[in-house]
């Protein structure tokens, strides 16, 4: 795999290279961990908002069921897309309850 690849919002050699520093460095395992509990609920609201267009709500309704918010750009229908209009909405909850 090249190191440049993604796959979703996730670049593996970005990580390895992390989780070898981890092993020496404080800062680089406290960076992993937070990354990690990112992506897991980036994740998560993906699979909420997979879950909500399943029971037939729109794809508005959708996003603004898991974020809470009201969508006012309705992202392209892709994983990519998708990850990436939960991530600010992430980015502020990690800021105020992550520690």
């Amino acid at each position: 795999m090249p190191n440049d690849m993604n796959i979703g919002t996730v670049n593996f050699h970005f990580y390895k290279c992390l989780a070898f520093e981890a092993e020496e460095s404080e800062e680089s395992m406290k960076e992993l961990e937070y990354i990690y509990v990112f992506e897991q609920l980036n994740d998560v609201c993906v699979l909420f908002y997979i879950s909500w267009l399943i029971t037939g709500c729109t794809i508005k309704e959708a996003l603004e069921s898991v974020s809470g918010t009201t969508c006012s750009n309705i992202p392209n229908d892709d994983l990519l897309s998708i990850k990436e209009y939960f991530q600010p909405i992430i980015a502020d909850f990690m800021s105020d309850n992550y520690k």
